[in-house]
């Protein structure tokens, strides 16, 4: 093969190679700068004899990071009715402390005559470390929580550091498991690991590329490939790599309820006006 054919085999490979690992790299920094929390749940029957079953759903909420979330959150919890004739709305509880909360309800019915019936609850913010838990009573066998910050649609570069997860949790009674969990038992993750490894090592490979296809023009020395020091330096990338996580690497605490009372909730009534009101 020619030296002008060598150079280009090395641009076509390095350059793609630089790239994705630099896109990679970016990806597991967004991964690792997102806001992470716990979402817990769990349903058990509460029917005590009555003909119609009633079912009894806890959700659990906890920061597990040492800041705040800095931007308010509105947490929907919703149900699903086979009937749309009750137009009872949807009665939560919240115990999260003394807190600014403003809540509502609303009703909407699908095509299938099912009715929707959603509570939403505003919170001014998520301290560290803070567990909040949401109880409902209901004939449904399914009830939903959801998140919404606002941003959840936002391009990747407006909400780097803003970007909740997880924000969604289900639970459906009537299944052998009557609990569901989303999280992390362990932050940063190994698969971030993994991604951040594979990232680097697809950059020094693909500089590699570049500069040996750029040598002549930009008078560098000879920069081939050698095996014993390339594989040298990516060892010792590793090894840094590992030890920078390891140093990073924090268990996650255990998901426990330290609010016994019931928060106080300024009712939303957008019939009347668009200001909340308060519970008379």
């Amino acid at each position: 093969m020619s030296e002008l054919a060598t150079h280009i085999v090395e641009s076509i490979i390095g350059a793609p190679a630089f790239v994705t690992g630099g896109l990679l790299l970016l990806y597991a920094l967004y991964r690792m700068a997102r806001h992470e929390i716990l979402l817990f749940g769990n349903v058990c029957s509460d029917s005590q004899g009555e003909d119609v079953p009633r079912f009894k759903y806890s959700f659990f909420i906890q920061n597990i990071e040492e800041v705040s979330f800095p931007i308010p959150l509105r947490v929907n919890i919703r149900d699903r009715r086979t009937s749309a004739d009750d137009i009872e709305p949807l009665e939560v509880k919240v115990y999260a402390g003394p807190k600014h909360v403003v809540g509502g309800s609303s009703l909407s019915c699908t095509q299938h005559k099912t009715s929707v019936r959603e509570s939403f609850f505003v919170f001014e913010r998520l301290p560290p470390f803070d567990t909040w838990r949401l109880d409902c009573e209901t004939e449904s066998t399914w009830v939903e929580l959801e998140i919404d910050t606002g941003d959840e649609n936002r391009l990747i570069r407006k909400r780097l550091i803003v970007d909740l997860y997880p924000r969604r949790l289900a639970l459906q009674a009537g299944h052998a498991s009557s609990t569901a969990f989303k999280g992390t038992v362990m932050t940063p993750g190994i698969g971030i690991l993994f991604l951040i490894i594979l990232a680097v090592e697809l950059i020094y490979l693909g500089s590699i590329g570049l500069i040996n296809s750029t040598r002549e023009t930009l008078h560098l020395v000879d920069f081939a490939f050698r095996p014993i020091p390339d594989c040298s330096v990516a060892a010792a990338l590793l090894i840094f790599l590992w030890i920078g996580y390891r140093r990073i690497q924090r268990p996650v605490y255990p998901i426990m309820q330290g609010y016994l009372f019931a928060t106080h909730i300024q009712h939303f009534m957008p019939c009347s006006d668009d200001s909340p009101k308060q519970d008379p």
